[in-house]
């Protein structure tokens, strides 16, 4: 799976550059009033993200903050939809349990962009997660999971995605991988907007 994620990595930097390669000799072709036309801006992009962890059927919701010329930065927060954490020590095996559960989980990282070319993005990232599997017990109480990959399972996480945006609107979609005891796959997809910066003074 790693090496995977190296792969898709490697391919993307690969258009990207490609992409710039082919925007930079067209617009040398071009008379100086296109070359100041065409000439990559400062974007910001705030993104609202929905994730689904396939391990647990984890739901979270979160915040996606990006900025972006030819090449930039992003940063992001995710948290769980469900949040009992466990009050009482021991795990599943030292009570009888119900069949409610509860997953608590957040998330934050960032990362770098590049803009492969108008309008769309390469995104790649890490951070940190924390993700848990709790049963509610017989007399109201919370106990974590037996497996001490669920219980509590603090873990690095590597992403990777794309932007694209048009008329400011914009879609995101990404690729995450939790690197723990067990590792675990996550998708992330977001909708937002996309806006230059201010200009001032008349010029940007």
């Amino acid at each position: 799976m790693k090496s995977k994620l190296i792969l898709i990595l490697l391919l993307l930097g690969t258009i990207g550059i490609s992409a710039q390669t082919f925007t930079y000799t067209g617009i040398d072709l071009k008379s100086e009033h296109v070359k100041k036309k065409n000439v990559y801006e400062w974007t910001n992009i705030v993104l609202a993200n929905y994730a689904h962890n396939f391990s647990g059927s984890v739901h979270s919701i979160g915040v996606t903050y990006a900025r972006c010329k030819l090449a930039g930065y992003y940063v992001n927060a995710m948290l769980g939809t469900e949040w009992h954490f466990a009050n009482i020590s021991g795990t599943t095996d030292d009570y009888f349990v119900t069949n409610e559960t509860s997953h608590p989980y957040f998330s934050f990282g960032g990362g770098g962009m590049i803009r492969m070319v108008i309008p769309f993005y390469a995104y790649l990232g890490a951070g940190y997660a924390y993700k848990a599997l709790n049963y509610k017990t017989l007399d109201g109480h919370w106990v974590g999971h037996v497996n001490s990959w669920y219980n509590p399972h603090h873990c690095a996480y590597l992403e990777i995605g794309l932007m694209g945006s048009i008329k400011g609107f914009t879609i995101q979609v990404g690729y995450t991988g939790l690197m723990g005891e067990q590792f675990s796959q996550e998708i992330k997809v977001g909708l937002g907007y996309a806006f230059p910066d201010k200009k001032k003074g008349g010029a940007q």
